[in-house]
């Protein structure tokens, strides 16, 4: 990935039933207090991703998870000129052979801009190739990034902010969710997208960063809260993100034809995401892939 867009970018009921409410909001009940949750609009609205189409929404014991984090299969599009979000979606379910499946269909329409006092956006070139200086410095340099962080909470406090400004649409992505035992199987479809100017897509699964502070792999790999890094490629066959206490975990496998990226920040009142993300290829036009979750001490 590009080191300019990673910045832009971020019951004990045994069986899985699906609840719709009268809002939209579909619920996923897993073991023990372990539930997902799917909005038809862009709720949860935290932070600087409040205005953005969210996928799954990890719960336990009623409390949702995902601060920042936009959830599980959340599409991004980076395109030449610039980076795609989805401000706008449609929430709708149908029944096929293995039970309920959740459909979102993601508009990407939105792209990300830092507002001044939330008047002006700040827009031109050279505030892009700094803000791509800081990107590279942040990712590729651990010791700078509690220097760098504080350079934020500076630049928020002048006023800047991120906003995402609609622009006419790149097309869509539809993602479907189902659910088997404690596996979500997500399939996302990229026919939809303008593909001129494309130059890869991103599928996101994120949560909450105060929550999941803990990252393992397939390698023997540990690591805790800061030493988990911003946006790194995955080299093991799987990844998992969890609690440190094991409460609460999901994982992912390295793809054929994809890549895999792990990232985590967290700065009080600003930055709270953690989670993975497959990067595909402009040309394809599908990617299927399981999250699993682990509950307690569930093996992986």
């Amino acid at each position: 990935m590009a080191q300019k867009d990673w910045k832009i970018l971020r019951e004990a009921d045994t069986r899985h039933t699906s609840h719709p409410q009268l809002d939209g909001t579909r619920v996923i009940r897993f073991r023990g207090n372990v539930t997902a949750r799917i909005y038809g609009d862009s709720r949860p609205h935290n932070l600087k991703t409040a205005q953005l189409q969210k996928g799954l929404v990890l719960a336990l014991n009623g409390e949702e998870l995902a601060e920042e984090g936009v959830g599980i299969g959340v599409p991004v599009a980076i395109f030449k000129d610039d980076i795609y979000f989805s401000a706008s979606g449609e929430l709708s379910t149908h029944s096929g052979s293995a039970g309920e499946i959740i459909v979102k269909r993601f508009i990407l329409d939105s792209v990300s801009r830092k507002s001044w006092k939330i008047r002006a956006l700040v827009n031109n070139p050279f505030y892009r190739k700094l803000t791509g200086e800081f990107a590279h410095l942040y990712r590729d340099y651990a010791t700078m990034r509690k220097a760098l962080l504080s350079l934020i909470m500076l630049k928020n406090r002048a006023g800047v902010r991120t906003v995402y400004a609609k622009r006419d649409p790149r097309g869509q992505v539809e993602v479907e969710y189902r659910v088997k035992e404690d596996t979500i199987y997500v399939s996302a479809r990229f026919s939809g997208l303008d593909k001129r100017n494309l130059r890869r897509i991103v599928v996101m699964n994120e949560q909450g960063s105060s929550f999941f502070r803990k990252f393992h792999d397939s390698n023997g790999s540990i690591l805790v809260d800061e030493q988990i890094g911003a946006w790194e490629p995955v080299a093991a066959e799987w990844a998992c993100l969890s609690d440190p206490g094991n409460r609460l975990g999901f994982c992912l496998r390295r793809l054929r034809g994809c890549r895999l990226f792990i990232g985590r920040e967290r700065l009080d009142g600003h930055l709270a995401w953690s989670g993975m993300g497959y990067e595909v290829p402009s040309d394809v036009d599908s990617l299927s892939y399981q999250v699993k979750i682990l509950i307690g001490d569930d093996p992986w």
